[in-house]
């Protein structure tokens, strides 16, 4: 009952949708993934439970059985969080030539985005990364602000003592050509830079 009924109907559904909302997805979407995937997952749950509780109830004696369904679960978890715990990234045919930034699908071929940016500002894809060291992060938006920019969406990460991030920057395109030269002066002693301007796409 537990392996047949509730976790293909319960417990993985609701995995997924979580997992995809937390993401800034939807429960929908959580489930179309479920869909996809729940044939491999349900195969890796047996593979687990299955035996283990066979082992279970067949040795264990009754003070142990709980401690091995726990012990058991801490397995599954495990297993679960590195088969399903990233977030995932579409495999994509080069022809659609898509790029995925914070949670917004850009299209170089025919200029979708899937999250609508304001039309009357430019909107700039900036990626930074450099020693980690205080206040790298506050240097950025001090950057933007004086040019009157604002942070739409960032992602942020720390690696092997280098701290990276992406962001969407949105701007008065009158401000766009002295922030992008500005972006290279002010901030490329502290991070390497790059910029991607997405404006095209997000007017689509």
């Amino acid at each position: 009952l537990d392996q047949c009924v509730h976790h293909p109907l319960l417990y993985f559904p609701v995995f997924y949708s979580l997992k995809e909302v937390v993401a800034g997805g939807t429960a929908a979407e959580g489930l179309t993934k479920y869909s996809e995937n729940y044939k491999e997952d349900m195969v890796a749950l047996w593979k687990v439970w299955i035996p283990a509780t066979i082992f279970n109830f067949t040795f264990s004696p009754m003070w142990m059985r709980i401690p091995t369904v726990a012990t058991t679960s801490l397995l599954w978890t495990c297993i679960l969080s590195a088969m399903r715990g990233s977030n995932d990234l579409e495999v994509m045919e080069p022809e659609e030539s898509m790029d995925l930034f914070a949670g917004y699908k850009i299209s170089k071929t025919h200029g979708i985005v899937t999250h609508k940016l304001d039309g009357s500002r430019d909107h700039l894809i900036i990626t930074a990364h450099g020693a980690d060291r205080v206040g790298l992060i506050h240097t950025f938006a001090e950057f933007c602000h004086s040019y009157g920019a604002s942070i739409s969406e960032s992602k942020m990460v720390r690696m092997g003592g280098q701290f990276m991030v992406m962001m969407i920057v949105s701007m008065d395109p009158k401000a766009t050509p002295e922030f992008r030269a500005g972006l290279q002066q002010q901030l490329g002693d502290i991070a390497d830079v790059s910029t991607q301007d997405i404006t095209e796409a997000a007017r689509a």
